[in-house]
């Protein structure tokens, strides 16, 4: 094994991974998120195509090129899990919260892959770290699904503006633990009711 994580899903059958091994990629994924917003960066490309896969199996995050420095944050801090309505297993009862540590940053740019973009950089109203969680719940139903799930909604109607688009799509959901309701909170357009950002 090894590669692109792209060329991995595309020769599974039905390229697409079961529920383990998604649960397995997004974990990696998400630590390697936290670990750029904890050093003050916002990645803002996440798909498969900028996951290499080594041969142990685990991933590495590839082409920062679209990626966005903020000025020095804070440290991070720890939130109840219970505040967030999430539990994550650990017996701490407490998450990591990465937001202070890029320090309010936004950013204007209209960067991205077409199928992982945001809603909020679609409306041209300013991005933070929050674009990063979007893609992930993205990729994480690309992982189970296949298609990048917004796509028809967002592109293949072409007579309706882009960000009329995106306040009106509807994500279909896949029958699976990984997406059940709390983690599809991933994929709101409401930035701040994401789940990365509670």
């Amino acid at each position: 094994m090894g590669g692109e994580f792209f060329r991995a899903l595309q020769t599974r059958p039905g390229k697409c991974i079961g529920e383990e091994d998604a649960k397995f990629y997004a974990a990696e994924v998400t630590a390697a998120l936290e670990y750029l917003h904890l050093m003050g960066f916002i990645y803002r490309d996440l798909k498969p195509e900028n996951i290499l896969l080594h041969q142990s199996g685990h991933i590495m995050l590839s082409d920062f090129d679209l990626s966005k420095q903020s000025d020095p944050g804070g440290k991070p801090t720890m939130i109840p899990t219970t505040a967030t309505g999430r539990s994550r297993g650990d017996s701490t009862g407490f998450a990591l919260d990465t937001k202070s540590c890029i320090a309010d940053f936004r950013t204007n740019s209209f960067v991205g892959t077409e199928e992982y973009i945001a809603p909020e950089v679609i409306k041209g109203c300013g991005h933070t770290s929050a674009v990063d969680w979007w893609t992930l719940g993205i990729l994480i139903y690309e992982m189970l699904v296949t298609a990048p799930q917004l796509l028809t909604s967002l592109t293949h109607n072409s007579t309706v503006p882009p960000r009329s688009r995106v306040k009106t799509a509807t994500p279909r959901s896949p029958t699976s633990s990984v997406t059940n309701p709390r983690s599809q909170t991933i994929l709101t357009t409401a930035k701040s009711r994401r789940c990365a950002n509670l």
